[in-house]
C-alpha cells in the first residue's frame, strides 16, 4: 500500500488511503470517534464493495484479501491473550471464541494508547496485511472499546496431529498440547533468548517446534526433562514440520504430575448370570483403565468352586492403557454361585469386581411336587384356629421356592421360601377376625418352574371379641369456642395416643388414633420437638385393614374472633410418589347432633417423595367463608393398616385467631430470564425479601425439575428479610425451578423461575425482504415467512427446539431457537 494521509482533528481522525496500483479506483474512508466508539459517518466510493466490513469473528480476517485495501469494523469481542513488546511495533495477540490474529499499528495511530493482557475489546477499525503466508491486522485508530479488563484465555485443547490437519483453526490461538517432552542440544539446560528452538515430543510420536519469546519470565529457567503439558501461541501457519507454538511465560510449562498406580474398572458388579452345567456363558466385559502399573497385572478370579469364573486374558501389561476384558461362566453343578475377579500387581489387588451365576441341570431339569394340591375348606371359629398340611418338594432347584398368599385375610402359611431340595412341610393357618366367609390363593413359583396354586376357603362361624379402639369417643361440643387457639402438643406421650384438654382423637375406622412424638437427638433440626404423629404403619398386622384417624381441635369462635386465619406446619416421612396414604384438612360443623365433615381440598398436603423431612408451613384464611358462628378443624388420615404402608406425617404449631402471624414477603413472584448464549452465566436483578414477626432466620432453597441450572447468592437472611440474585447457566432448550423461602411460623413463599438458552440469534441481520423458514429438528418443514423479526419466526409454535434459516441477497444463514 502507497500514499497513505493521516489527519487528525478535534472531532475525529480522517483516513484517506489511495493506492497506486495500475488501474485501481482510489478509496475514501472516513471514521468518526465518540466517546471511543467507532461509527461509519460516511463512505464515498464508486465501488460499494469498497464500503466499511463487519467483523464479527477473528478467524474471518484470514479469508480476507489484502490487496483489496478494505477497512474493517470488528464488533465480536476479544482478549488480548499476549504483548510481545519485544519487538517494535509491539504485537498484540488477540482471541475470541472461534480464532486468533496478531495486532500490529503499523503506522503509530495509537499514539499513547496501549492495551493489557486481560482486556477485552470490541468495535474497532482495522486494516488487513499479510505476511509469511497469514494475515495480520492494523489499526486505522485508536478506536478500541475496552469492555473489561482481567480475563483469562483459556486455551484450546489439541493434540499435535489435530493442530497439523487443520493449522486454520488454531493459527494465532492459545493452544494446549498435553503430554510432551521436550528436547534441546546435548548441554543445554536453560531457556536463553535467541535459543535454537526446542523439540516437543507427543505420546504418538508427532513433533512441533518451541518458539521462545524474548523479554519472559521463561528466559533462565531450567528445561523440563519431565512430561508436561506445553501451553502457547500458534504463532505461524506453516505446520509441515509441525506447529510452532510460543509460551507466554514459564507458567505455560505445566509440569504433569507422576502418576500414582491406579487401575479403574466401569462397573463394580454384574447381574446374576444364568447358565446351564457345562456350558459357558458370558457374564459381561468390563471396561479396564491402568494408570502407572509398575509391572504386569493378573486377573484372578475367586469363587467357592474353583475354575467356575474364568476370562479371555490371564494378564495386563505394565503401564498405562484401556483394554476391555470379557468374562465368563461356566457351571459344574447346580446351584447359585458367587465369586470376585481381582485385579492384582504381585499380593496387592488393585481393583475387584463382584460376580454371580446361578445354573440348572437340563438332565434334572427343575420341578416342584405337591402333595396334595388341593385342601378340604377351612371352618372354625372367630378367635380360634386350624390348621392343613401340604407337603412340597423342590428337585433339581438352584435357588429358593417362593411361597405368596393372596388376598392374604384370614389365611396365613408357616414360611416363605422353601429350600432348593428335599420334601418339606408347608402348613396353612386360618385364624379369622370376624364372621363370614374367606378365599384366598397359595402360589409356590419361581423363574425356573410355572406357579403352582392351591386354592383355599374357609368358614367362619361367630362374633369376635372387639378390639380396644384408641383414643376418644365422640360427641363435639360447642361449649367454650375459642376466640385464639395455640396449640404445640407438649402434653403428648411419645408414641402414645393423644389425649388434650378441649379436642378430640377420633379412630373413626379401625382401632389406631394419632399420637403424640418427640423427636430423638439424632434429629438435629428437630431435637426434642414434640408433635402429633399419624401413621398406618404396624409391624404386627398379618393383613391390611383400612384406618381412619381424625385429629379434631377445640371448638373455635368465628364470629368474634378478631382473625380468621387458621394456620399449622406439617412434615411427611417415607413419603413416596403415587402413594395412596392421604392427609387432609377438614372443616367441621354440627348438623344438630350430627358431625359434618368437609375436606379442603385446595390445601395440598405434601405426597411426594422429594418433599420427604421438610417441613411445610400452611396458612388458611377463613375470612368471608360460609362458616358456623362455632366450628372445628381436623387433620384426616386414611390408609390401610398394615406393614407395607410405612408413611408417617407430623403436625404442629396449630393456631387460629392470631393477629401476629409471621409472614414473608418479596419483592417478586417469578424471575424471567430469556434468551441466553449457551452456557453464559446470567444473573437476575436484586430480589427483595421482607420478614415481619419472624423469630428465626428466612431459609432459601432451590427445587423443581431444572433446579441445578440455578444458583442463589444466598441460603439463609436475616428476620427482618435482606436480597438475593438467582444466577443461571445451560444449554440449548427451556428452564424451570422455583425458590422456596421459609421461617417457622410463616407461610412458605415460592418465587417461581425461567430460563432459556437461544444460540446464535443475535449474529443474524434480517432485511425487510429476507425469508424466514423454519423446521425442526427432524427436517421436517414447520413454517415459511417473509421480512418477519427473528423474535416472532417461532410465534404460536408448540415449545420444542427448531431450525431457522434467513435467507437474503447477500446469503443464506441458520440458527438453532428453543422456545
Amino acid at each position: 500500500m502507497k500514499n497513505k494521509n493521516y489527519f487528525f482533528s478535534k472531532i475525529g481522525i480522517a483516513l484517506t488511503a489511495a493506492c497506486c496500483l495500475a488501474g485501481h479506483t482510489p478509496i475514501a474512508h472516513a471514521l468518526t470517534l465518540e466517546s471511543r466508539k467507532a461509527t461509519v459517518e460516511a463512505v464515498t466510493d464508486e465501488n460499494p464493495e469498497n464500503q466499511v466490513v463487519e467483523v464479527v469473528s477473528l478467524k474471518d480476517f484470514q479469508s480476507k484479501n489484502p490487496d483489496l485495501y478494505e477497512t474493517y469494523l470488528y464488533t465480536g469481542e476479544a482478549v488480548v491473550a499476549y504483548v510481545d513488546r519485544s519487538v517494535q511495533p509491539a504485537v498484540y495477540y488477540l482471541v475470541d471464541a472461534e480464532g486468533g490474529v496478531q495486532f500490529k499499528d503499523e503506522w503509530g495511530v495509537l499514539g499513547e494508547t496501549t492495551y493489557a493482557v486481560g482486556d477485552r475489546l470490541t468495535r474497532f477499525t482495522v486494516g488487513v496485511t499479510a505476511a509469511f503466508g497469514a494475515n495480520t491486522i492494523y489499526p486505522f485508530a485508536p478506536d478500541a472499546q475496552v469492555v473489561s479488563q482481567g480475563n483469562v484465555v483459556q486455551p484450546v485443547e489439541a493434540t499435535i496431529a489435530q493442530i497439523k490437519a487443520s493449522p486454520a483453526t488454531y493459527y494465532s490461538r492459545l493452544v494446549s498440547v498435553p503430554d510432551v517432552t521436550l528436547s534441546v542440544p546435548e548441554g543445554t539446560t536453560q531457556f536463553t533468548e535467541g535459543m535454537p528452538q526446542p523439540t516437543f515430543t507427543d505420546a504418538e510420536g508427532q513433533t512441533g517446534k518451541m518458539r521462545v519469546l524474548k523479554g519472559t519470565d521463561l528466559i533462565g529457567t531450567d528445561i523440563p526433562t519431565t512430561p508436561l503439558t506445553l501451553v502457547g501461541l500458534m504463532t505461524s501457519k506453516a505446520v509441515t514440520s509441525g506447529p510452532i507454538l510460543a509460551p507466554r511465560g514459564a507458567g505455560d510449562l505445566q509440569i504433569s504430575a507422576v502418576a500414582e498406580p491406579s487401575i479403574e474398572v466401569d462397573i463394580a458388579s454384574f447381574p446374576e448370570a444364568r447358565g446351564r452345567v457345562g456350558e459357558k456363558v458370558e457374564i459381561g466385559t468390563v471396561h479396564v483403565k491402568a494408570v502407572a502399573m509398575p509391572q504386569e497385572v493378573s486377573i484372578v478370579p475367586s469363587g467357592a468352586v474353583e475354575g467356575i469364573f474364568t476370562t479371555n486374558v490371564t494378564t495386563l501389561p505394565k503401564g498405562t492403557y484401556e483394554k476391555d476384558i470379557t468374562i465368563y461362566y461356566e457351571a459344574k453343578a447346580i446351584g447359585k454361585h458367587k465369586g470376585n475377579l481381582f485385579f492384582m500387581v504381585g499380593e496387592d489387588p488393585y481393583a475387584k469386581i463382584s460376580i454371580s451365576g446361578m445354573a440348572i441341570d437340563p438332565k434334572n431339569p427343575p420341578a416342584v411336587q405337591v402333595n396334595p394340591q388341593t385342601l378340604e375348606p377351612f371352618a372354625v371359629k372367630v378367635g380360634e384356629s386350624v390348621q392343613q398340611t401340604v407337603k412340597v418338594t423342590p428337585v433339581g432347584m438352584p435357588d429358593y421356592v417362593k411361597v405368596s398368599i393372596t388376598p392374604g385375610q384370614g389365611f396365613t402359611t408357616n414360611t416363605t421360601m422353601l429350600m432348593t431340595q428335599g420334601e418339606q412341610n408347608l402348613t396353612v393357618t386360618f385364624r379369622p377376625k370376624a364372621v363370614g366367609e374367606y378365599a384366598a390363593t397359595i402360589t409356590i413359583q419361581n423363574e425356573f418352574v410355572e406357579p403352582i396354586e392351591i386354592h383355599l376357603t374357609g368358614t367362619a362361624i361367630d362374633e369376635p371379641v372387639a378390639p380396644e379402639v384408641e383414643g376418644d369417643a365422640l360427641p363435639l361440643s360447642t361449649d367454650n369456642p375459642q376466640l385464639l387457639l395455640n396449640e404445640t402438643f407438649d402434653v403428648g406421650e411419645h408414641n402414645k395416643p393423644l389425649k388434650m384438654e378441649g379436642w378430640k382423637n377420633l379412630a373413626q375406622t379401625g382401632t389406631r388414633a394419632w399420637w403424640g412424638y418427640t423427636f430423638p437427638d439424632y434429629e438435629t433440626e428437630n431435637r426434642g420437638e414434640k408433635v402429633a404423629k399419624v401413621t398406618a404403619y404396624d409391624s404386627k398386622a398379618t393383613e391390611e385393614l383400612p384406618c381412619e384417624m381424625l385429629l379434631v381441635t377445640p371448638p373455635l369462635n368465628y364470629k368474634e374472633s378478631a382473625s380468621k386465619l387458621f394456620t399449622f406446619r406439617v412434615m411427611g416421612n417415607n413419603l413416596t410418589d403415587n402413594m395412596t396414604d392421604k392427609l387432609e384438612l377438614c372443616y367441621i360443623y354440627l348438623d344438630g347432633d350430627q358431625m359434618m365433615v368437609e375436606p379442603l381440598n385446595e390445601v395440598l398436603m405434601p405426597t411426594m417423595k422429594d418433599l420427604n423431612d421438610e417441613w411445610q408451613e400452611f396458612h388458611v384464611d377463613l375470612a368471608n367463608q360460609n362458616i358456623e358462628d362455632v366450628f372445628f378443624m381436623g387433620f384426616r388420615f386414611k390408609s390401610m393398616r398394615g406393614s407395607s404402608h410405612s408413611a408417617v406425617y407430623y403436625v404442629d404449631d396449630v393456631t387460629y385467631g392470631r393477629t401476629d402471624v409471621p409472614l414473608i414477603s418479596t419483592s417478586q413472584l417469578t424471575v424471567d430470564m430469556p434468551g441466553n448464549k449457551e452456557n453464559a452465566v446470567v444473573q437476575s436483578a436484586p430480589i427483595e425479601v421482607e420478614g415481619s414477626n419472624l423469630n428465626e432466620p428466612i431459609k432459601l432453597a432451590l427445587g423443581g425439575a431444572n433446579k441445578d441450572k440455578f444458583e442463589l447468592s444466598a441460603q439463609l437472611l436475616e428476620p427482618t428479610g435482606g436480597v438475593f440474585n438467582v444466577r443461571f447457566s445451560g444449554k440449548m432448550g427451556n428452564y424451570e425451578a422455583y425458590v422456596k423461602l421459609s421461617s417457622r411460623g410463616a407461610a412458605d413463599k415460592y418465587i417461581f423461575l425461567f430460563a432459556s438458552v437461544t444460540q446464535g440469534v443475535e449474529s443474524l441481520v434480517i432485511d425487510a425482504d429476507a425469508h424466514l423458514t423454519v423446521t425442526d429438528l427432524s427436517g421436517r418443514h414447520v413454517r415459511t415467512l417473509t421480512g418477519a423479526a427473528l423474535d416472532k419466526a417461532l410465534d404460536n409454535l408448540p415449545s420444542g427446539t427448531y431450525i431457522v434459516t434467513v435467507s437474503t441477497e447477500k446469503g443464506t444463514s441458520s440458527v438453532k431457537m428453543a422456545k
